[in-house]
């Protein structure tokens, strides 16, 4: 909020004065980062801190996500390390899973719709056209941890799909599903976690194809 006048009026002013056009329409605000001690950071105070210091130990991805969640706060935050610990721990999941679908390069046909889809096949395709819908809605209205959070829940069905493949028999065609689903999960996934989704991206599927300028996967109704 501090932006407000000194620099979201300036430019709004400026931009008028010599344009005669509006610079923006939007302005997106999210409450106050404090420092530790619950103060407003401040060098005079000494209880500032680096973003280099989060990126450093955390990366960005993890750091972004953090953040994120915090958006949907009535009041102003503390940056909480365990917050940060949270959310490392589902980027390693994360990767954990993109070595599960790895084996289907190897073992599964390529994914298609006339494959003989069992249930939970067929349920976990429905799950992520809603997934997808649902996401996309919340980033058009900007409640972006509300977006985030449908995505972070995701990942959690999508293990459990995954363990459950032996149960289910056909196991080359659910390693289809995974990889299929997996991919299009990434694209949902990657406007919170754009550096690690794009890696997973590069190995798994097609570097020549950068997720930043993929389709947002389409709502398609399924038997």
């Amino acid at each position: 909020h501090d932006l407000l006048r000194l620099s979201v009026s300036r430019k709004i002013l400026l931009s008028c004065y010599l344009t005669g056009k509006l610079p923006f329409r939007i302005i997106y605000l999210h409450r106050l980062l404090k420092g530790a001690d619950g103060q407003k950071m401040s060098k005079s105070l000494g209880n500032a801190v680096s973003l280099e210091c989060y990126l450093e130990k955390f990366g960005a991805d993890v750091t972004r996500m953090a953040l994120v969640s915090y958006t949907t706060l009535p009041e102003d935050f503390v940056f909480e390390e365990e917050r940060l610990i949270f959310f490392q721990k589902f980027s390693e999941r994360l990767w954990d899973m993109g070595k599960i679908v790895s084996l289907a390069d190897e073992y599964s046909p390529e994914f298609s719709e006339s494959l003989q889809l069992a249930l939970d096949d067929k349920k976990i395709l429905q799950t992520l056209d809603g997934l997808a819908v649902s996401v996309g809605l919340n980033i058009e209205r900007y409640s972006f941890a509300q977006a985030q959070e449908r995505v972070f829940g995701f990942l959690s069905y999508l293990e459990d799909y995954a363990h459950g493949m032996k149960i289910r028999g056909n196991v080359h065609i659910s390693l289809s599903v995974l990889r299929h689903v997996y991919h299009k999960y990434l694209i949902i996934l990657h406007p919170f976690m754009p550096f690690m989704t794009e890696e997973l991206n590069a190995e798994l599927y097609d570097p020549t194809s950068p997720l930043a300028i993929s389709s947002w996967p389409n709502n398609t109704k399924r038997a």
